[in-house]
């Protein structure tokens, strides 16, 4: 998920391959918050999702949950353009 991230390729992972990240880490928000980078990078309305999930998590700095709410603000465009 980084990877794909960090050097923007735009290609579908599989579904089972993100059910199976979740249940590596289920509790951590970071988990939630990798995966909306990957569906905010292919500009997909599930990033919303991921982002308000990683929020319902224990976030440990300020920093990384305005970062969290930052990104959350960012894909809720991605919901409005798909309705």
């Amino acid at each position: 998920f980084q990877i794909a991230h960090k050097h923007k390729l735009k290609y579908a992972i599989d579904e089972k391959i993100i059910s199976n990240f979740i249940k590596s880490n289920p509790e951590y928000w970071e988990t939630y918050s990798i995966i909306g980078d990957y569906y905010s990078v292919v500009k997909n309305e599930h990033a919303f999702g991921y982002y308000l999930q990683a929020l319902e998590k224990e976030i440990t700095t300020v920093q990384d949950k305005e970062l969290v709410v930052e990104k959350l603000e960012y894909s809720r465009r991605f919901v409005i353009d798909f309705k």
